[in-house]
């Protein structure tokens, strides 16, 4: 028993994470292809896609970038830096779709917006350089293990995002209000302390009211108000 619940999310994790990451070889050729780049850019963090277009659009009109990354930009670490992160940066470090194009651009060019975990970026590089290659088998089972460590992260986001998604408790504003008004009117006429009073016995409840819904949990379970008072007596 102590250990059901551990197991039980071992096997929740196994089951909708491990078990769905698959890596194929064109993948891990991809990233060999950038395995040995390194790359040094500059960026801008904002929280949503409309900010981002506006500042690519300002600085594709000339306005500096240093300057909008210091008062715009979510990065602390490098927003006074004039959004340089201080440090140059491999493919495999970089979230998937921002390392493609940090990796496809010239000297000095501007890309984006691209999405993160941390937001909207847009990208001005600095430069690149390329340190000594090896032969492809060689790195191949540290490639691979990367990309797999990777996309679990990836697809862990992904699942989490979805429970708290689905999982979303909707009140009904009327229904609440009434339920406040229910309780206020216990309360006004009772001599019990208030963390002490019944959560609105359903005998105060007329028919109409109790057909009321309170809330709905996630896409389409529907909780009604007497299922709910009799939840927080009990």
């Amino acid at each position: 028993d102590a250990e059901k619940e551990k197991f039980l999310l071992d096997e929740l994790y196994r089951a909708e994470v491990i078990d769905k990451v698959t890596v194929d070889e064109s993948e891990i050729k991809e990233i060999f292809n950038h395995w040995f780049d390194r790359a040094h850019f500059r960026h801008i963090v904002v929280k949503d896609r409309e900010r981002a277009d506006s500042l690519l659009g300002a600085i594709n009109s000339s306005a500096d970038f240093g300057d909008l990354a210091e008062r715009f930009s979510l990065d602390q670490a490098s927003r006074f830096r004039g959004g340089d992160p201080g440090r140059e940066f491999s493919y495999n470090e970089l979230p998937v779709d921002m390392a493609k194009l940090v990796f496809s651009l010239q000297k000095d060019q501007i890309g984006g917006p691209v999405k993160t975990d941390m937001g909207w970026h847009i990208l001005k590089l600095m430069e690149t350089r390329k340190l000594e290659a090896r032969d492809y088998e060689s790195v191949r089972p540290a490639i691979e293990a990367n990309l797999r460590r990777r996309k679990q992260q990836e697809r862990r986001t992904a699942h989490l995002e979805q429970i708290e998604e689905e999982s979303k408790i909707v009140f009904e504003p009327q229904t609440l209000a009434l339920w406040r008004e229910r309780f206020q009117q216990i309360a006004d006429t009772s001599s019990m302390p208030k963390d002490r009073l019944p959560a609105v016995p359903v005998a105060n409840l007329s028919q109409q009211d109790k057909d009321r819904v309170i809330y709905t949990f996630g896409s389409d379970y529907k909780v009604g108000l007497v299922e709910f008072c009799e939840a927080l007596e009990a």
